[in-house]
């Protein structure tokens, strides 16, 4: 069985529970897709900016590296890639997220998306999309192997 969730959401307290059966788990969950997050202060929001303008270089070191490596070429990333990047920091750091993390897997970053999801705000989001880029690149290229 392969789910696929649409909406980002939490499990609740207690969840999840053997159904009566045994056979499969049931959760109570909370959608969080519109949760009001507290906004981020001043200072937060110049950081989350600064690793928000730095992702696009990013990504293309990350894609080049990865196509140096012979681990893709740019015709196999075509069916991965998200589509295109957003111009919101939240969007950004979830898109960045996927790139990484594409499934099936590359074998080239930690598996990040349940950090992904369980960030309390955009900075700890974009902060999150741009380690693991940076750690990608790292590894990818020898400098520093995650696994």
């Amino acid at each position: 069985i392969r789910i696929k969730a649409t909406e980002r959401f939490e499990v609740m307290p207690g969840s999840p529970k053997m159904d009566q059966t045994e056979s499969y788990y049931l959760a109570d969950i909370e959608l969080i897709e519109e949760r009001e997050e507290p906004p981020l202060k001043s200072e937060q929001l110049t950081e989350a900016k600064r690793y928000f303008e730095q992702i696009p270089g990013l990504v293309q070191d990350w894609l080049d590296v990865l196509y140096q490596s012979k681990r893709a070429t740019p015709e196999s990333m075509v069916p991965r890639m998200p589509g295109p990047m957003p111009d919101t920091i939240r969007a950004r750091a979830i898109w960045a997220g996927a790139l990484v993390n594409p499934i099936p897997a590359l074998g080239v970053c930690l598996e990040i998306r349940p950090s992904m999801l369980v960030c309390q705000n955009d900075l700890e989001r974009i902060r999150l999309a741009h380690a693991s880029l940076k750690g990608s690149i790292d590894h990818i290229s020898g400098k520093n192997p995650l696994f």
